[in-house]
């Protein structure tokens, strides 16, 4: 079994046409707590991991929801997350460095709804689809060097 994640960026003007497309990148950062949600769930046994605010949770495998990344608009608690921060990923990071914060004011973005697609197979592999759309309603240009998934 091969585990990847992809991210595939469309930055779309206030009137939804394409202004730039940025490949489809490979991901190759993972962070521990990643691995340590994957094997409580796989495993039905108790583990821990750092949230994003620090703080160390009790997982347990029966906990479906320590998965859960689907976000309503606005929500930054979970989610696909964006951010300025240049520092290089680390295992024991559990947090972008500088994310993005919600809203319309200078450096912040309004965060759309965070959507998980329907999984299909191809061949021998099987895809979803996590997506979320990000808009710039501050009138300044924005950088976005980091991109993570966040899990509740």
């Amino acid at each position: 079994m091969k585990f990847e994640m992809w991210v595939n960026v469309t930055v779309r003007d206030k009137n939804g046409k394409v202004i730039q497309w940025v490949r489809k990148r490979k991901c190759s950062s993972y962070v521990r707590a990643m691995m340590d949600i994957l094997r409580s769930q796989m495993a039905n046994g108790a583990t821990s991991a750092v949230d994003t605010g620090g703080t160390t949770r009790s997982l347990v495998g029966v906990n479906i929801a320590a998965f859960q990344c689907d976000a309503a608009v606005g929500v930054t608690t979970n989610g696909i997350r964006v951010g300025t921060g240049t520092t290089a990923v680390t295992i024991g990071d559990y947090t972008l460095v500088t994310p993005i914060a919600e809203g319309v004011g200078a450096g912040q973005l309004s965060h759309g709804v965070t959507s998980v697609g329907t999984p299909s197979t191809v061949d021998t592999s099987r895809r979803f689809t996590v997506a979320r759309t990000f808009t710039n309603n501050s009138g300044a240009s924005i950088t976005v060097n980091e991109v993570a998934l966040y899990v509740l």
